[in-house]
């Protein structure tokens, strides 16, 4: 079912979906994870762009991504 954008972009990192993600940074530190991670929501209808254009594509993607970080960054302390 379509759901309006601003609550279908709270399935990623920083955008105010609820999930805190230090305790999932954290437990991929405790055992040393050291691969990728990846950002990822699906959009409705599925197969569509997430957003309208690259650039904000690219905006959101790395909004997430400095998120990510800054959770890293507290868990490491």
């Amino acid at each position: 079912e379509k759901a309006p954008k601003e609550i279908e972009m709270r399935q990623l990192p920083g955008f105010g979906g609820g999930l805190d993600y230090r305790p999932i940074v954290k437990a991929l530190q405790d055992i040393a994870y050291a691969g990728y991670v990846e950002i990822f929501m699906h959009p409705t209808p599925r197969g569509i762009p997430i957003l309208p254009t690259v650039g904000e594509i690219t905006a959101a993607i790395n909004r997430s991504r400095a998120y990510v970080e800054k959770c890293r960054r507290e868990v490491a302390g």
